[in-house]
């Protein structure tokens, strides 16, 4: 712009001394020729300042897209980059999925199997109780663990303290919590009811245990089943935003292809857009089923809760 401007200063001056010879000269008709002669020059002049002006604005475009290129290519190196990261994260995360479900499974059998062992060995040691019932349970000998209370030789008899009475490291020790005393609680009443429509005498100790076993179990199982339902709802959000992460993508990449095809260059079979749209179907497809699974568990978490 800088040499158009010199120039227009010289075409001005140009234009200056021509006046001033049309104005020497005698011939009327040799001056309109050379004022047509300035009017034809002022517009080519004006023509080829507009010209220039078009074709640096061209230029700015192509520098523009040349930029927005190079960033294009940068960010599918990226991603490319991040795609092979994701997948072998997925790969990890399959597998500890897989241990986490067999760990949360064994969990609870190792634990019932456990607090069995500790009350058994317990049976015949010496315990000191007297912080929380006095001198008399001072180094008293445990005859038996039930959920809901610690049995003790007295002088006096046998006593059964409280579990929630004891101390805290007891409670720990000897596995006691609110889950199994209320599950105890119902298995006592249902057998009382049991017994009262029976008019027989049974082994209350017998059958307690027997219910307590069985409470127990299905304890285990429904606890089991709200891990199982914990961990795959956490997949589930986890894959859902997987999915909007990858529509995300198609849609933008969809539009990228779209500028491309008006630029004139050919559709591809395999394009990303397509490829991250498949991908996002399979787990929306892959959502749906582990909400069947998740619905299921939820019935049969209900079904043990009414038999509980």
């Amino acid at each position: 712009m800088n040499k158009l401007t010199f120039a227009n200063i010289g075409m001005v001056g140009v234009i200056v001394l021509m006046s001033f010879f049309l104005w020497s000269c005698e011939n009327a008709d040799d001056i309109l020729k050379l004022e047509d002669s300035i009017d034809s020059i002022t517009e080519s002049l004006v023509d080829v300042e507009s010209r220039l002006e078009e074709e640096e604005e061209k230029l700015d475009k192509l520098k523009g897209w040349k930029e927005v290129q190079e960033r294009y290519q940068a960010s599918s190196t990226k991603v490319e980059a991040v795609e092979s990261e994701l997948k072998l994260v997925k790969e990890k995360t399959k597998e500890v999925s897989i241990s986490l479900k067999a760990a949360s499974l064994d969990f609870f059998k190792y634990r019932n199997r456990y607090r069995s062992m500790v009350r058994t060995k317990a049976k015949g040691t010496l315990i000191d109780l007297s912080s929380v019932k006095g001198s008399e349970y001072k180094g008293v000998r445990i005859s038996r663990i039930t959920p809901l209370e610690l049995r003790v030789i007295l002088p006096s008899g046998p006593k059964g303290v409280p579990y929630a009475l004891l101390p805290e490291e007891h409670q720990h020790r000897f596995q006691f919590s609110d889950e199994e005393a209320n599950a105890y609680r119902q298995a006592v009443a249902k057998l009382r009811i049991a017994r009262a429509k029976e008019n027989s005498v049974i082994d209350a100790d017998k059958e307690n245990e027997e219910a307590i076993a069985q409470l127990t179990e299905n304890a285990a199982a429904i606890a089991a089943k709200k891990s199982q339902l914990t961990s795959l709802t956490r997949r589930i959000k986890a894959k859902e935003l997987e999915a909007g992460r990858l529509e995300s993508l198609s849609r933008q990449w969809q539009i990228e292809e779209n500028n491309s095809k008006r630029r004139g260059k050919k559709d591809s079979a395999n394009s990303r857009a397509k490829k991250a749209s498949d991908e996002a179907n399979k787990i929306r497809l892959a959502i749906l089923g582990a909400k069947e699974i998740v619905l299921q568990l939820r019935f049969e978490i209900g079904q043990l809760l009414k038999v509980n």
